[in-house]
């Protein structure tokens, strides 16, 4: 049985333990998001390859927070044909005009080319809507896409 001074110090100790429990449950309650794609260590999940250039990757986070990273949004979305939908949180790809940060695929346009030489040939890079996207997409004589319209000609490529 504890003494009276040890009863003391762990009802003193007490209040700090529960501020040390909330912040680590807290913690570990945040949405699922993406991390930095990384050239030269990243392995594609489809093909398997190393990431050579992050601006033509993206990334599948699960709901458990897993992050699947893809070293072409052509991969990606073969990557999303193949997974169970339930279990994806969200999806992620890099600007290919500003490469380092992932946005959401719903927040960006896609632009599919032959002209762009993408490491899986898929030639489709993703981009910001606006003057830019606009710019990119003259130059190549790319045509606009939106994320459905990518998995669409995705699945319509592996049938092939």
């Amino acid at each position: 049985m504890a003494t009276g001074s040890a009863r003391r110090r762990l009802t003193r100790r007490w209040p700090t333990f529960l501020v040390g429990l909330t912040i680590a449950v807290g913690a570990g309650c945040g949405q699922p998001t993406p991390r930095p794609l990384v050239e030269g260590t990243d392995l594609c999940d489809h093909c398997h390859m190393t990431m050579v250039e992050r601006r033509f990757g993206g990334e599948l986070v699960s709901v458990t927070g897993k992050v699947t990273p893809f070293d072409d949004i052509g991969c990606l979305a073969m990557g999303v044909i193949e997974a169970d939908s339930s279990r994806i949180h969200s999806l992620w790809v890099s600007d290919f005009l500003e490469p380092d940060s992932l946005i959401s695929v719903d927040r960006m346009v896609f632009l599919r080319s032959d002209s762009v030489r993408t490491p899986m040939s898929y030639g489709i890079v993703a981009v910001r809507p606006g003057p830019g996207a606009d710019s990119l997409e003259s130059a190549l004589g790319a045509t606009r896409l939106v994320w459905a319209d990518v998995v669409g000609w995705a699945r319509a490529a592996s049938t092939r």
